[in-house]
């Protein structure tokens, strides 16, 4: 009886230790946190659709902040970047890289 406690205690001590070591986030949880936790900005007013005049807008169709942004945009677009966020998880069972997507 001796012997069958200590198997069965090291078995679980060894599945407690590969589980540590191949998926630490089950056993010590998530340690990502969001860089700038800032409260949610209220939604403006609703107002009718007929307070929309041609005069918001310039001679190509845009409003005032959308013509900083293409302004700025033509000016700098050498740098601009597409930024994707790749992750590689292990599949547990077989023990095989997976490749995710996402924040």
């Amino acid at each position: 009886m001796r012997i069958f406690s200590l198997c069965t205690f090291s078995t679980l001590l060894g599945t407690l230790v590969t589980v540590l070591v191949l998926e630490p986030s089950l056993i010590l949880g998530n340690t990502a946190l969001a860089q700038n936790q800032r409260p949610p900005i209220a939604a403006p007013a609703v107002g009718s659709a007929g307070d929309f005049s041609p005069s918001w807008y310039d001679r190509e169709g845009l409003t005032p902040d959308e013509a900083v942004n293409v302004a700025v945009y033509e000016r700098c677009n050498r740098s601009v970047v597409n930024i994707s966020t790749v992750s590689i998880r292990t599949d547990r069972f077989f023990l095989t890289e997976v490749p995710e997507e996402g924040s």
